[in-house]
C-alpha cells in the first residue's frame, strides 16, 4: 500500500479498513511534521455570524443539551494545552521534537477555537477566557475531574520530573494520544460534527470540529507509531499500554456519556446528542482496536477486548 506524504487517511490507523491494516507502516515524526504544515487553518478566519443566528433559533432544550456535550471538550482542551510541555520534552531525537513543537501549537488552537466559539457563540456579550473556561467546566463531572485534573496531571508531573524514563512516557502517551485524544476526543468531534451537519446547524462551529479532527487524527497518528516501537520493543510496555486502557478506558467513557462508566459495549440506556451510547462506544472501540492492532506487541488481550466490544456495540446497532 502506498500513500502521499500529505495522505491524511493514512495517518491514523483508527481510519483505516481493517483488511489494510497488517499492511499499515504509522508515519514517522519527520512525515507527521510535513504534514502538518500542509494543514495550516486559523481560529480567527472562522465566521459565527450564521451560528449566532442559528443559536438564536434553538430552543432552550437543544441549547442546553449543546452546552452540555460541548463544555468537557472545550475544558478538556484547556487541560492538555497546559499538560503537554512534558511530552514535548520527552522527544528522543530533533524529529520526534520537532513534531511534538507543532502538538503543542496545535493545542494552544483548538483552546481558542473552544474559547472563541463558547464566548462568541453560547454566551455573546464581553465575559473573558478565564470566565468562559469556568463556565464550560460548571458543565463537567466528577469523571472529567479525576481523568483531566487528576489522572492525566499525575502522568505527565511523573515524565516532566524524569523525561528519559521510558515507561513514565508510555504511560503518558497511553493516556493522552489513545485514551483522551483518540478514544474520547475523536469519538466526540465525530458526533459533534456529524450532528451540526445532519441538521444544517452552526457552520462555522463544524468547520472548526473538522480542522480539530484532523490536527487530532494527525497526533494520534504519533501516539500509535511511538506505542507500537515501544511495544514491540520490550513486553513490558505492552502490559504497560494494556494495563493504563484497562483502568481508564471506562472513566472516560464516563465523561462522554453520562452513566456509561465500566460499559464499553454500548448496552446502557444514554445518549450523547440524538446518538445512542451503542453508536458512540461502536465507533469509539473500532477506531481503538484497530490502531491496537498497528501498535501489537504484548497487547494481545486490550485488542481483543476493544474488537470484540466493537462488535457488541455493533450487534445493538
Amino acid at each position: 500500500m502506498t500513500s502521499s506524504i500529505f495522505d491524511n487517511d493514512q495517518i491514523d490507523p483508527g481510519l483505516v479498513e481493517e483488511s489494510q491494516l497488517g499492511q499499515l507502516v504509522p508515519m514517522v515524526p519527520r512525515r507527521l511534521y510535513y504534514n502538518w504544515e500542509n494543514y495550516h487553518w486559523a481560529v480567527g478566519k472562522l465566521e459565527f455570524e450564521r451560528d449566532r443566528q442559528d443559536w438564536a433559533g434553538l430552543g432552550a432544550e437543544q441549547r442546553s443539551m449543546v452546552i452540555q456535550t460541548i463544555a468537557p471538550f472545550f475544558a478538556g482542551e484547556e487541560r492538555v494545552a497546559a499538560a503537554f510541555a512534558p511530552i514535548v520534552l520527552s522527544a528522543d531525537d530533533d524529529q520526534e521534537a520537532a513534531f511534538l513543537a507543532t502538538q503543542q501549537v496545535d493545542e494552544v488552537r483548538h483552546a481558542q477555537f473552544f474559547d472563541r466559539m463558547w464566548r462568541e457563540v453560547f454566551l455573546l456579550d464581553e465575559e473573558g477566557s478565564r470566565a468562559a473556561i469556568d463556565g464550560a467546566r460548571a458543565h463537567c463531572n466528577e469523571a472529567f475531574a479525576e481523568l483531566f485534573d487528576r489522572r492525566l496531571m499525575d502522568a505527565v508531573d511523573r515524565l516532566r520530573l524524569n523525561p528519559r524514563d521510558p515507561e513514565a512516557k508510555v504511560e503518558a502517551i497511553t493516556l493522552y494520544h489513545l485514551i483522551i485524544e483518540g478514544t474520547m476526543g475523536l469519538t466526540g468531534l465525530h458526533f459533534l460534527t456529524d450532528y451540526c451537519e445532519k441538521k444544517s446547524i452552526l457552520p462555522g462551529i463544524a468547520e472548526g470540529f473538522r480542522n480539530v479532527k484532523r490536527d487530532e487524527h494527525r497526533h494520534v497518528g504519533y501516539g500509535t507509531w511511538f506505542l507500537r516501537q515501544k511495544s514491540r520493543e520490550n513486553d513490558r510496555f505492552g502490559r504497560l499500554v494494556e494495563t493504563t486502557l484497562l483502568e481508564l478506558l471506562p472513566l472516560a467513557a464516563a465523561v462522554l456519556v453520562e452513566g456509561g462508566v465500566a460499559c464499553c459495549d454500548g448496552l446502557d440506556p444514554v445518549e450523547f446528542l440524538d446518538y445512542p451510547s451503542a453508536a458512540v462506544n461502536h465507533y469509539a472501540m473500532l477506531g481503538l482496536s484497530r490502531r491496537l492492532k498497528v501498535i501489537g506487541g504484548a497487547t494481545r488481550d486490550i485488542h481483543q477486548f476493544a474488537a470484540s466490544a466493537a462488535w457488541r456495540a455493533a450487534r445493538v446497532l
